[in-house]
């Protein structure tokens, strides 16, 4: 969160206050807004939706000239943590119930990965925003994840078009249900019908 100090001018207490009020929307999404997903919007659908919520958060968190004007872009991060168990719902469908296991693994290892490598390039992005100057400074971290966001969403689109599955299946609305008890283990071979 280096950049909301070099973007805004953000001392400590400013970055531990809107940190935590990105944990509360994350909250609230978790709890009011995954209930409402099998409902309203299928797997896929859900996965699309989070992946464009975050590229518009990137791309906003880029633009945007106050820090203050970022509270309004917290509803919008919220809402693109819908894809991850969705995601894992639609990936489970296609393994056996001795490869779920694997499956959510290796999910988890490529996200563990992907934050380290986020990391390193991300302090090396912030390092040479610093010494540009105007309107890139700070923000160029968050273009530079909209920008990785297309692919995502385009490879999620294509994938998701080349393997359809049986959309809301019960192993999926199971899946999403039981990652909304909040901290409890999730077993992944309860979700298989």
């Amino acid at each position: 969160m280096l950049w909301l100090q070099y973007r805004y001018g953000w001392d400590v207490n400013d970055v531990g206050v809107y940190l935590s009020v990105l944990g509360f929307a994350i909250a609230v999404n978790q709890i009011f807004v995954m209930k409402l997903i099998p409902s309203v919007l299928s797997e896929k659908n859900a996965v699309i939706f989070g992946f464009v919520a975050s590229f518009l958060y990137y791309l906003l968190a880029g633009v945007l000239p106050k820090g203050w004007m970022l509270y309004f872009t917290l509803l919008i991060l919220g809402f693109s943590s819908v894809a991850n168990p969705c995601l894992r719902a639609t990936l489970s469908v296609y393994v056996s119930d001795e490869e779920q296991g694997a499956l959510q693994g290796a999910l988890e290892s490529l996200y563990t990965l992907s934050k380290v490598f986020a990391c390193s390039a991300y302090g090396i992005l912030l390092a040479w925003s610093e010494n540009s100057d105007g309107f890139l400074v700070g923000g160029t971290i968050n273009f530079v994840s909209a920008l990785i966001m297309i692919p995502a969403l385009i490879s999620a689109m294509s994938a998701l078009k080349k393997y359809p599955i049986k959309e809301n299946s019960e192993a999926s609305v199971n899946f999403i249900r039981s990652y909304n008890k909040g901290t409890e283990k999730i077993d992944i071979s309860s979700c298989l019908s």
